[in-house]
């Protein structure tokens, strides 16, 4: 599953209870987010300049 920004327009504790939830279902999770505590969940980080 590939999302972009799923958590902008949310408080810090529901998108981590969103993340969380998303990881621990979807086997593959690509997230695209400029959120630095999203980011801090991932387990990898790739950057695009």
């Amino acid at each position: 599953m590939i999302l972009d920004e799923p958590t902008a327009a949310l408080d810090l504790d529901t998108a981590k209870r969103i993340i969380t939830y998303l990881r621990s279902s979807i086997p593959t999770l690509i997230v695209i987010s400029h959120d630095d505590e999203v980011q801090a969940m991932a387990d990898e980080i790739l950057t695009l300049d």
